[in-house]
């Protein structure tokens, strides 16, 4: 499950922080979750419990204000705030195809994120930088922050680059430089967090 987990800019970060926190991440905090098509996976109103990311299928996630509806394919994730803060999931997500999805579990992340200290670090100040951009994100939008799915993945990676130590920061450039990680990165596809 790695390869999935680290197409978001934080995961792939936090491996490069503690590979044995994400290791046990994925092996504690991760569950597969398969949906039929037409199947419902969430809807908006109810606390989320954690984020998702799709590993197949394709998905309609519908929100009250239609510009904020999409179509939702493998690599896209969903609900990242739920790992941060509580979150009210703000639409629903559908399956429009069969579809499998990891779950990660937010209160077992977070068990797990909290034992690694260097980790822990860049996990507290990335929060810190995710928060003040989605506020402001809100203030440019002229209302509250009120989606699910968010955020172009090159907007994601500026905040986790930001969040690293600045001795950090050039390794971790040239780690995003690799043919790996540009195979795995969804800039153009419009990845959502």
């Amino acid at each position: 499950y790695i390869p999935v987990l680290e197409k978001c800019p934080y995961f792939f970060q936090y491996g490069c922080q503690s590979f044995v926190g994400l290791s046990r991440v994925v092996n504690e905090a991760v569950r597969e979750v398969g949906v039929t098509i037409g199947e419902q996976l969430f809807q908006g109103g109810v606390v989320a419990e954690g984020m998702y990311f799709i590993t197949s299928g394709l998905m309609r996630y519908r929100h009250s204000k239609e510009r904020l509806s999409a179509d939702l394919e493998k690599g896209q994730w969903l609900s990242e705030p739920a790992m941060w803060m509580r979150w009210h999931r703000c639409g629903t997500l559908q399956a429009t195809t069969c579809c499998l999805l990891l779950e990660i579990s937010a209160a077992k992340f977070r068990a797990i994120v909290t034992e690694h200290g260097r980790a822990m670090s860049f996990t507290r100040c990335y929060v810190e930088k995710l928060r003040t951009f989605m506020l402001e994100e809100a203030i440019n939008m002229g209302h509250t922050w009120k989606t699910d799915i968010w955020m172009q993945a090159a907007q994601i990676k500026k905040v986790a680059l930001e969040a690293l130590p600045e001795h950090q920061l050039f390794a971790a450039l040239d780690n995003w430089k690799s043919p790996w990680f540009r195979q795995t990165s969804h800039d153009s596809a419009g990845s959502r967090g």
